[in-house]
């Protein structure tokens, strides 16, 4: 399941735990426990901090002077990486 779910996320940039749940037909709760297991494996990882006060100067979302989110995100490591082409 782990690489299905490595295949997918690769193929769509989708890391949504509620969308991989539905995409896969498993709780919420797995999903995210199967990201874990990624994470801890070293394929997926999180990039924090990908909203930025520069960001703002060309955004119309109308937060510029106000405290950003703590946007996370996520990519695929160079390991993941590794890991598809073997598939």
């Amino acid at each position: 399941m782990l690489k299905e779910l490595l295949i997918y996320i690769d193929a769509t940039g989708d890391f949504s735990s509620k969308n991989l749940a539905k995409k896969f037909n498993i709780s919420e709760y797995l999903a995210e426990e199967y990201k874990l297991k990624l994470v801890s494996m070293g394929y997926i990882q999180k990039v924090q901090g990908s909203c930025t006060s520069e960001m703002c100067k060309s955004c119309g979302c109308g937060c510029s002077g106000k405290v950003l989110n703590g946007t996370i995100n996520w990519e695929i490591t160079g390991k993941g990486k590794e890991s598809l082409k073997k598939s």
